[in-house]
């Protein structure tokens, strides 16, 4: 459980971009917010805390896709040629990205196994 300075500590971390403004948003010296980076308890919490800021951020920008998607293939409908060009480019190149990320992982699981069993003959029949 962290203190109170602690606790103001973790949040002007967490908001500010430098530990120089974290300290004096936080009313701590330096050497405060320092000592603190160097306490397991005040570390890990810090990384808790930083792990539910990315969690959360990734959600809205997952949320956020459906919407982006809607317009990108509302905006195949529009007027503008150039525009219709430019939705079905950038909807092609996201749809064989995916495709591509999807044969990395196949191959790195690929991969794994024949690492796993180096000394085994393996039939690719099998995937």
């Amino acid at each position: 459980m962290l203190n109170a300075p602690q606790s103001r500590a973790l949040v002007a971390i967490l908001s500010e971009n430098s530990i120089e403004a974290a300290a004096r948003s936080a009313k701590l010296s330096k050497g405060t917010l320092y000592k603190y980076l160097k306490c397991p308890a005040f570390k890990s919490e810090l990384e808790t805390a930083q792990q539910e800021l990315y969690t959360a951020a990734l959600f809205k920008l997952k949320s956020a896709t459906s919407k982006a998607v809607a317009i990108l293939i509302g905006l195949l409908d529009s007027d503008d040629e150039g525009q219709q060009r430019m939705s079905a480019k950038t909807i092609l190149e996201f749809a064989f990205r995916s495709q591509e990320l999807n044969l990395d992982d196949r191959i790195a699981a690929l991969e794994e196994v024949v690492r796993q069993n180096p000394s085994e003959r393996l039939s690719f029949a099998s995937f």
